[in-house]
């Protein structure tokens, strides 16, 4: 052998080829087994392709067979939510444009860099910009300010690109480069001379960006919301040079302060635009020149001054210092639960109710009271919530007065007919709202002087031909409060009795000036909601009063927000000494405790299990159970899990990374996943190219603004289209799966996902939902609404889960209601349209308390699944963090792991009877939701993705490439042992024996 190896030839041969080998297999057991699913997204990998006939329930809407169609359906929608979810704020006779009015300038740095869209990231789109916009109605614009914008060597650098850190919880600085605007001094007057000839109106883009973890930035005394220095300065030189028309275009999804040029005579317009997608913004040509004329409303409160919003110090980073929270030096880890680190971060709702408008109305009632002296509406509030111009002249009639009823009870349905007519030339569409003013007792449970109840959109009104739109409350538990701490007398939902006053209104602060604008309706005694009114299960304090403080959502609150003392309650930045620190560096044994624990009730209670059924097989194939009920009396889902192995379901809950599992042997097709309500987009490298050619949505805010529901289902209805069509270079696999739409609440201004979130009222937030979601379930889509609950903050999300502290009465009333309104409005749709409705919900990062809110048996199985009758998959949001355990989350109640396989998975004891129990529940709801999507659509056949068949191709040819060398090295070898001096002796031996 000594001399075999004397051959460089052999030798080499040896040495590559074991390094070869050991390589190519660890590479083949890795990319077989733990990272498939990861290798797989990135090379857009397909395990599946249907064969035969389309049989599935679900069919696009006539005239739409291609990709190219769906998103034609798509775009016209965005163009649509557009042009009535822009919002004219302030209108000086400045708009619409006349028709002499045709040479224009566009001021802004930001104008040629506007902000479009938001999470999920869109691959290889080209958006319509403002000047494609204004050159289709015929407008010409200054070209060479647009030249200028696009040469930063003449107007700088612009704004930051967006944040792109979405785990750290690092803070964003507060710097002129965040807005990137133009310095006046960089304008020269060559520049300023070619606008002389598009003086008929300036218009000036004013851009604020919000992202995916990490909120706006703002300091003690100054944030991004408001006007910087160098808009300002581009304000007035574009007033001293002499342009009469000057409007600012707000591409903003967050509210700002602009109470300057609200009440000056610098502007003359502000139309608010939010991100436009790829097609919304030709909308802007076709409102300025009133080819449409705007019928968007305000979803937010724009405040004049955000540091006086009760908020202010208890969001995002704390004011004067680097973090909300607080750093010790104390290290601790319990069995993979708890703090990656030392570093935990609070976030207290002390503002308790009193979210948006909801503080504001209710400041200004009792100011007029006398019980909040220095609070003055009209200094406090620049726009109020629900508000927006037309350019028409609108009349309103209660035509249905005497019908309302003058008392109320449990069951009473109140309904408002309203006829609008039109008074001026210009047709328009309108916005009828309504709120309702419970009776308040100081001391007693904490409640808004206005609550919304209900809106209505009216269609295109023309002079001369009024409409009647109609407005029901379907019962008094639409206005109800939650009394967590028993200060009625009981605990639970409940409606005092008392006066209630219904207000028509043009938004949350001003009643329309008509005949009945205000109707009073009593309630003779308390309405005590003891069980749910739709589903009839017991409500109950869940997150107050428990015997272990530390489950409570109210634990580490210092003071709660009250209308009996706003000016003594208001919330406080929270010090460090408060967060159960000792020595302001250990955390305390019971803040551990309570963080590492999971008993008693964060999740699934202890109980005596029954070893479930599996792997008998019974012949159901998935298919038998379209349209078969959860708990079919049949018992055919029962029999249709017993089939499935503890293996089957385990890969089936923890590879819910933008898909689902394929279980060929049952006929449990692959599904796909996307990631985000700007549509059928992804970010992940592979996805992100398997949702090409898709629509990309105007933000859910302009949505939102529309204040019309059919707007909202027609967007559902083209992300039902788009899935149906799905991805044809993936083999023909439907888009089933959408992980939108968002409704946590707009919280605070500062939010940075508020563009993809609807508004600050739950109401309005619900409903918006609940259209989109049953028109996408009509077409096979299921919706993953998200974030369950209280996501309204990005900073710190994933820093082991900031801790969010509220009471159980803001939770239920503003937090988790707008999901209830959501998910019972389409369980009651499909039960009225007799189909199942394919649903789904999207957990969050953030701990509720102490608890995780994906890991809390409350949120998901006692108020989700059990106290609402949700039916349906839970999946965590993406899961990277320590604190997000995946037992926990399967014990809670979840059902998949957004997570790829071989990083944070659950191994259930196959011999645990508790653990193969939830294991089957949550594969159940998995397969129940995908068993009523458009995910069934007839046989198909597992296929080798292309990447392994390469690989394969790699490895054969590695195989023979080291086999043909290995003969000429073998060979090369032998050689060399007969030229050794030993062997020519041994030849000379056996010649001379032989």
């Amino acid at each position: 052998m000594r001399q075999f190896f004397k051959s460089k030839n052999a030798l080499s041969w040896t040495i590559v080829t074991a390094i070869v080998l050991v390589v190519a297999i660890v590479v083949n057991i890795l990319a077989t087994g733990i990272l498939f699913e990861l290798i797989n997204s990135f090379f857009k990998g397909n395990t599946a392709e249907f064969v035969g006939e389309n049989t599935s329930q679900y069919q696009a809407d006539e005239g739409i067979a291609t990709k190219a169609d769906a998103k034609a359906y798509g775009d016209a929608i965005t163009l649509q939510a557009c042009e009535e979810g822009f919002v004219l704020l302030k209108n000086n006779g400045a708009l619409p444009l006349q028709s002499d009015e045709t040479r224009v300038s566009v001021f802004g740095k930001n104008s040629v860099n506007m902000a479009f869209g938001g999470s999920g990231g869109a691959v290889g789109i080209t958006p319509k910009t403002i000047f494609d916009s204004l050159t289709a109605v015929g407008i010409e614009y200054n070209q060479a300010l647009v030249d200028f914008y696009n040469d930063n060597s003449r107007s700088g650098a612009g704004r930051d690109k967006n944040n792109s850190d979405l785990d750290s919880g690092s803070n964003v600085a507060l710097t002129e480069s965040f807005v990137g605007e133009t310095p006046v001094s960089s304008y020269d007057d060559a520049l300023w001379d070619s606008c002389e000839d598009y003086k008929d109106a300036a218009f000036i883009v004013i851009t604020r960006i919000g992202g995916e973890g990490a909120d706006l930035p703002r300091t003690e005394n100054d944030h991004v919301l408001k006007l910087r220095p160098d808009e300002k300065d581009l304000i007035a030189a574009v007033k001293d040079h002499g342009f009469e028309k000057i409007i600012l275009v707000l591409n903003t999804a967050s509210a700002m302060e602009l109470k300057d040029v609200a009440e000056d005579d610098q502007v003359d317009g502000i139309l608010w635009i939010g991100y436009t997608g790829e097609a919304g913004m030709m909308a802007f040509g076709e409102v300025v020149t009133g080819a449409v004329n705007p019928s968007g409303r305000t979803v937010d409160t724009y405040a004049a001054d955000f540091t006086k919003d009760p908020t202010w110090n208890n969001f995002g980073a704390a004011l004067g210092s680097p973090t909300a929270g607080i750093t010790g030096d104390a290290y601790f880890s319990t069995a993979g639960r708890g703090m990656v680190d030392s570093n935990v971060y609070f976030v207290d709702y002390e503002e308790s109710v009193y979210v948006g408008y909801r503080y504001y109305e209710t400041a200004y009632a009792e100011a007029q009271a006398g019980n909040y002296p220095g609070f003055d509406y009209d200094e406090a509030v620049v726009y109020p919530f629900g508000y927006g111009l037309s350019y028409s002249e609108f009349s309103w009639e209660l035509v249905n007065a005497s019908e309302i009823p003058a008392t109320l009870d449990k069951d009473t349905s109140i309904t408002f007919q309203i006829e609008v007519s039109n008074l001026s030339d210009t047709p328009g569409k309108d916005v009828v709202q309504l709120y309702v003013t419970p009776p308040y007792t100081p001391g007693g449970i904490e409640k808004p002087a206005k609550i919304l109840v209900g809106f209505a959109k009216t269609p295109v009104i023309t002079k001369g031909e009024p409409q009647i739109v109609e407005i029901t409350v379907d019962s008094p538990y639409a206005f109800a409060s939650y009394d967590c701490y028993g200060l009625s007398g009981t605990q639970g939902y409940i409606t005092e009795k008392g006066d209630y006053t219904f207000t028509i209104s043009t938004d949350a602060h001003n009643a329309k000036d008509m005949e009945n604008a205000t109707v009073t309706a009593s309630i003779a005694s308390d309405i005590i909601y003891d069980t749910d009114p739709t589903t009839g299960y017991e409500v109950k304090n869940l997150y107050t009063g428990n015997e272990d403080e530390t489950l409570d959502s109210d634990w580490q609150l210092q003071s709660q927000l009250s209308r009996s003392d706003f000016a003594g309650t208001w919330p406080q930045v929270r010090p460090a000494e408060d967060k159960q620190i000792d020595d302001d560096t250990t955390y305390t044994e019971d803040f551990i405790s309570a963080m590492t624990s999971t008993e008693p009730n964060p999740n699934r209670p202890a109980q005596e299990d029954t070893m479930p059924v599996t792997g008998v097989d019974s012949g159901i194939m998935l298919s038998d159970l379209v349209g078969v009920a959860y708990d079919d009396e049949e018992g055919l889902w029962d029999k249709f899990m017993d089939q499935l192995t503890v293996g089957q379901m385990t890969d089936l809950i923890n590879k819910g990374a933008f898909h689902t599992e394929m279980i060929a042997q049952y006929g449990v097709p692959s599904t796909l996943s996307s990631d985000g309500p700007a549509g059928w987009v992804n970010f992940m490298p592979g996805y992100a190219e398997s949702f090409g050619g898709c629509t990309t949505y105007c933000c859910q805010v302009v949505f939102s603004s529309t204040w019309n529901e059919d707007c909202l289902a027609a967007m559902g209805n083209a992300i039902g289209n788009e899935g149906i069509i799905g991805n044809t270079e993936r083999g023909g696999l439907p888009y089933s799966s959408w992980y939108a739409p968002d409704l946590n609440i707009h919280r605070s201004p500062f939010g940075g996902r508020n563009f993809e979130y609807y508004s600050e009222d739950p109401f309005l937030s619900g409903k918006m939902t609940a259209a989109v979601v049953k028109a996408a379930a009509d077409k096979g889509v299921y919706c993953h609404i998200k974030h369950f609950a209280l996501n309204e903050q990005e900073t710190h999300r994933a820093s082991n889960g900031v801790l969010t502290f509220a009471t159980e009465q803001a939770m239920r009333e503003i937090y988790l209601k707008s999901f209830e309104i959501a998910i019972k409005d389409c369980i009651a749709y499909g039960q009225e349209n007799n189909h199942i409705m394919p649903m789904g919900v999207m957990s969050s990062f953030n701990r509720i308390g102490t608890r995780w809110a994906g890991g809390g048996y409350r949120l998901i199985t006692e108020i989700l699944r059990n106290e609402w009758d949700f039916t349906g998959s839970v999946i965590c949001d993406f899961n990277t963090c320590n604190h997000m355990v995946e037992k926990d989350m399967f014990y809670a109640g979840g059902d998949l792991n957004l997570q790829f396989a071989g990083q944070m998975v659950w191994n259930p004891d196959a011999g645990n009877a508790s653990d193969v129990t939830v294991l089957r529940s949550a594969a159940k709801n998995v397969l129940f939701t995908v068993a009523n999507s458009n995910a069934m659509r007839g046989e198909f056949r597992a296929i080798m993705p292309t990447w392994m068949v390469v690989m394969i191709a790699v490895d054969v040819l590695l195989g023979v490439g080291l086999a043909v060398w290995g003969f000429f090295a073998v060979r090369s070898g032998l050689e060399k042992c007969k030229e050794a001096p030993g062997a020519s002796k041994q030849r000379l031996r056996r010649e001379r024996n032989g």
